[in-house]
């Protein structure tokens, strides 16, 4: 079991990509936080608490995606 943050920024353009990304692990996250940033941008915080494995699995996909422009995974 493992709590951590997952931080990523993305363009405005692939809003989809990232959602249907995330909502195959909605049973691992605890909080969102969407933010729209200036130059089309957009912010995503995500609170996750769950299997070590499946938050892997959910960084290991935002990651390489080839969109995504930063990506960070904060573990206590």
């Amino acid at each position: 079991h493992a709590e951590c943050v997952l931080v990523f920024i993305h363009n405005k353009r692939f809003e989809n990509i990232f959602t249907k990304t995330t909502h195959k692990y909605e049973d691992i996250i605890g909080t969102q936080v969407h933010s729209n940033l200036c130059n089309d941008k957009c912010l995503e915080l995500f609170v996750l608490h769950g299997p070590a494995e499946k938050i892997k699995g959910l960084f290991s996909e935002i990651r390489r995606n080839k969109r995504v422009d930063y990506v960070k995974l904060v573990t206590p």
